[in-house]
């Protein structure tokens, strides 16, 4: 498992762009078991906020960006910035800009990780054109695997980069050459469409599928087709199938792992908990509304949310729920969710895209600890990630109708938030 790099991506629906990151210092470190719960999971042992914390910094790269992945490790955090096709290096403490490298086109391809090996590190993003790789330091390009219409959401299994591609193939080459080692092609054996889902209406013109992000626990790669309503396991090494599961409604979010159980989402309005060696329904969850988002798992619990506006906490081994948390203040605000929550020490940390707020919410009560609003105006479109005391996110511009006119609200920037350096020394 020591070429093991996952990347916690989720790859943006349409006008979603959503955030990556790479698998933890800490991580890389641990046994095979734990490796795969934290690298997977969105749970880490510490974050160390000893209060609310504060902007610390933000980076816009420019007014009219857009952005399509973030990740971060070892000091630097890399962002895809769809609008100008390139990728941006900045530096983790300060935001101040490292490099940039014009990728290609990033307007569909959305996807981001970092590998964590001592003689290989880079970053590889997946964009329009295929996969590239760039060293992390300069942002100089080692490597570049071209296809016919891109892939999307790359992740790290077994010496190999491994991404869904829109040409109907999930592509794998070597980590370090590019060299391609294999293909998987999941459009032989395409579903019917499930009742009010069809297929035409989700995908891109001009490409045969939408996959979504990739993850792994280095022997196996799942990953959901968003057309197709249903999520793949293929043999990380030769490229076979091992199981197809079918929901009701399209599949955004990235598959979440742990030694067992295999989680996914589904706008069928259902949450569901599968067996990972043979995909078979363990058993599922009914929401209010679609789901879109990846779920953070703990010792206890797995949680995610709905676009029914609320944060859901399920017992892992039941399927039976904990507790329920209302983001939308009673129907004040909207309440729409399409990231994956970071737990840890206790708490829970989600942001909300409609509202522009993250919401700490202790894990054992489901009550709120404290909410920040880090942009007023803007939309969080990522993930919260961390590293070192700082929890770094994106944001787009909010735009709404007010009669015959279109009002845009807030900026697109990376932002990275925590407690002032003397607070976090309390921490230690």
């Amino acid at each position: 498992m020591k070429n093991v790099a996952v990347a916690l991506l989720i790859l943006a629906c349409g006008a979603w762009p959503h955030a990556a990151t790479a698998q933890s210092k800490e991580s890389a470190k641990l046994p095979a078991s734990t490796e795969i719960d934290r690298a997977n999971t969105g749970a880490i042992e510490k974050i160390g906020f000893v209060e609310k914390p504060v902007v610390l910094w933000k980076q816009n790269l420019g007014g009219d960006a857009s952005f399509g992945g973030v990740a971060v490790f070892h000091g630097v955090v890399a962002v895809i910035e769809r609008s100008r096709s390139r990728v941006v290096a900045l530096d983790a403490a300060s935001g101040e800009r490292l490099w940039e490298h014009a990728a290609g086109p990033l307007n569909y391809g959305m996807g981001i990780v970092m590998t964590c090996e001592a003689d290989f590190d880079a970053v590889i993003v997946g964009c329009d054109s295929g996969l590239v790789a760039l060293d992390r330091e300069t942002g100089k390009q080692l490597w570049r695997y071209e296809t016919e219409s891109g892939v999307d959401a790359p992740t790290i299994a077994a010496g190999l980069v491994i991404a869904g591609g829109s040409d109907g193939k999930v592509h794998a080459v070597d980590l370090k050459t590019g060299e391609e080692k294999w293909k998987h092609d999941y459009m032989a054996d395409a579903p019917d469409d499930p009742d009010g889902f069809d297929g035409n209406q989700a995908r891109f013109t001009g490409r045969a599928a939408r996959p979504q992000a990739a993850s792994t626990d280095g022997e196996t790669v799942f990953l959901s087709i968003f057309d197709q309503c249903r999520t793949l396991a293929i043999d990380a090494r030769t490229g076979k199938r091992r199981w197809t599961f079918q929901s009701k409604g399209w599949m955004r979010s990235q598959p979440t792992i742990t030694a067992d159980t295999v989680y996914v989402a589904s706008q069928d309005r259902h949450f569901y908990a599968l067996d990972k060696k043979t995909g078979k329904e363990n058993w599922n969850v009914e929401t209010g509304r679609w789901n879109s988002a990846s779920a953070a798992i703990t010792d206890r619990y797995v949680v995610f949310g709905s676009n029914d506006g609320k944060v859901y906490a399920i017992v892992r081994g039941m399927g039976s729920p904990a507790w329920e948390y209302d983001v939308t203040e009673g129907g004040k605000v909207r309440g729409s969710i399409y990231s994956r929550p970071l737990a840890a020490e206790g708490m829970v940390y989600i942001p909300v895209l409609s509202s522009g707020t993250i919401h700490a919410i202790d894990l054992t009560s489901g009550e709120a600890k404290w909410k920040l609003t880090p942009l007023p105006g803007a939309e969080i479109d990522s993930d919260p990630h961390f590293e070192d005391g700082r929890m770094f996110i994106s944001t787009r511009v909010k735009s709404r109708q007010v009669g015959d006119a279109a009002v845009r609200e807030g900026e697109a920037a990376i932002i990275a938030i925590g407690n002032r350096v003397e607070k976090r020394d309390r921490a230690e």
